[in-house]
């Protein structure tokens, strides 16, 4: 095929579900952090604020069959923190929480707009109760500054606070379906928060997943399934090519599911020192969840790599297959 890069994250655009995409979230955190500067009431301080200091652990992974549960229980291997994996899943909060953010960055101007009057509205005449009565109230709200406050109580009411009532220090996640542009949203949450970025060869996952899944899995509820090669590998080369893009924004550690299990690597030693864990390495000797087969990939399987995922593959280093 010939190598059309923009042909091609076309069509990854087709295949990976609009709520997996989230290519929006840069600009709209850029702007909502912009309004929330000039906002006269910003949210009150309480035991929330706490979030700032906390430094949580991601992992962010190039789809299913990548190690992720692997990395999830080395990185809870110390007894100190708890690292929850794929949290309630295909319902996918932590994107659709990101997209409601990611959608202001489409009008730009009607939310710096509606946000500045709401806020001067709101703050014109506190004192008087009647205010309400006499000003155009259409597009009233408390302000964006508030944003930013209310997810992070979700999450961390969600995630934080059950790991910390079961007596652990820190907590953390992992995820198959998030990509770096996700992860800016946990950044702009939890900006002490540390990253680690997997990835394993895409045709390695593929068959793996095949052999574990060989009618798809859900992806996205209602009813997105992966299936076919084609939408696992688009999915794959989606998330890798943002790890590329945005894995310094987000300060992260990018680890190869190949030198992970590798004993002669120092990737362990590397994820210790950037997540700052103790991890043991016997984790290592267990196989937990392994596929029962590891079937031999179709002409339809090659052909969707070259289509989707072969200039990603490229890009992150691993040799040309046949």
């Amino acid at each position: 095929m010939t190598d059309r890069p923009g042909f091609r994250r076309a069509l990854r655009r087709l295949l990976v579900p609009r709520e997996l995409r989230a290519d929006g979230i840069a600009r709209a955190i850029e702007l909502v952090d912009e309004i929330a500067a000039t906002e006269p009431t910003p949210p009150a301080p309480g035991p929330f604020d706490r979030a700032d200091d906390d430094a949580p652990l991601f992992v962010l992974s190039a789809g299913w069959r990548s190690g992720s549960s692997l990395l999830q229980r080395m990185l809870s291997s110390d007894g100190r923190s708890l690292v929850w994996g794929e949290p309630y899943g295909d319902w996918a909060p932590i994107p659709r929480l990101a997209a409601t953010v990611a959608s202001l960055a489409r009008t730009p101007g009607r939310t710096r707009r509606h946000a500045f009057e709401a806020v001067r509205r709101a703050s014109a005449a506190p004192s008087d109760p009647t205010w309400l009565l006499r000003a155009h109230v259409a597009n009233l709200h408390p302000g964006v500054a508030h944003l930013r406050a209310t997810h992070r109580r979700f999450v961390d009411d969600l995630l934080g606070a059950p790991a910390r009532q079961r007596g652990f220090e820190r907590w953390g996640a992992k995820w198959v379906r998030l990509s770096a542009h996700h992860g800016l949203y946990l950044r702009w949450l939890y900006p002490r928060a540390r990253f680690v970025l997997l990835v394993r060869h895409p045709l390695d996952a593929l068959r793996s997943y095949q052999g574990r899944a060989p009618n798809g899995w859900t992806i996205i509820e209602p009813r997105v399934r992966i299936g076919g090669p084609a939408r696992f590998l688009a999915h794959w080369a989606n998330i890798v090519e943002s790890f590329l893009d945005l894995g310094d924004r987000l300060g992260a550690r990018l680890i190869r599911y190949e030198e992970l299990i590798d004993r002669r690597s120092d990737a362990v030693e590397r994820i210790e020192r950037h997540a700052g864990v103790t991890i043991d390495r016997s984790v290592l000797d267990a196989r937990v969840d392994a596929s029962p087969r590891k079937p031999v990939l179709s002409l339809r399987a090659a052909a969707a790599f070259e289509a989707v995922a072969a200039d990603v593959c490229r890009r992150v280093g691993y040799p040309r297959r046949s």
